[in-house]
């Protein structure tokens, strides 16, 4: 009798070697989370001295600053090269930072987004739009490096939280078929 790929046992295997990847994706995201680079767009206008600070955070945050982008039309094109977190300027060349991520569908905010301004007012507005930070002009290196590792912990949790609904619907598959 020759088996075929459909066939029960064949397609049984398949959803275990799926399953073992997804639970094996979960356990490096959970117990190395340094091996996942940060992805990072910086919009709008921010402080001279913001690349020198970026380049100098810890390594364990892991950042890939992915480019610099002015106003809203290059901002928007940055967001598809899906970035895990946008540091968002208050003002844009053309346009408030804040009305710029208000005009984002769901789907094109990048996971953690952090608002930067040099009025504290702004917080609130940053928040409203829920923001994971708001980090004060001038940035202190440290209060920057608190907010990319509270974004860094916002990342990893939904990463975690998608790889637990895939592994839920693979699972959900082996016992319906």
């Amino acid at each position: 009798m020759v088996r075929t790929l459909n066939d029960a046992p064949g397609r049984h295997c398949r959803l275990a070697v799926r399953i073992a990847v997804v639970v094996i994706a979960a356990c490096l995201l959970a117990f190395s989370p340094t091996l996942m680079a940060l992805r990072v767009v910086v919009l709008g206008h921010v402080p001279a001295s913001l690349p020198e600070q970026l380049a100098h955070l810890p390594a364990s945050l892991d950042v890939s600053v992915l480019g610099y982008h002015a106003d809203s039309t290059s901002a928007r094109a940055a967001l598809s090269t899906v970035p895990d977190i946008a540091l968002v300027s208050a003002e844009l060349a053309d346009m408030s930072g804040f009305a710029f991520v208000r005009s984002l569908a769901p789907s094109e905010r990048p996971t953690a987004v952090v608002f930067a301004s040099a009025r504290e007012e702004d917080a609130v507005q940053a928040f409203e739009l829920q923001a994971t930070d708001f980090v004060p002009v001038p940035m202190a290196s440290s209060r920057l490096r608190d907010a990319l590792a509270r974004a860094r912990q916002q990342v990893l949790q939904v990463a975690l939280l998608r790889t637990a609904d895939e592994l839920q619907r693979l699972i959900g598959e082996a016992n319906a078929s």
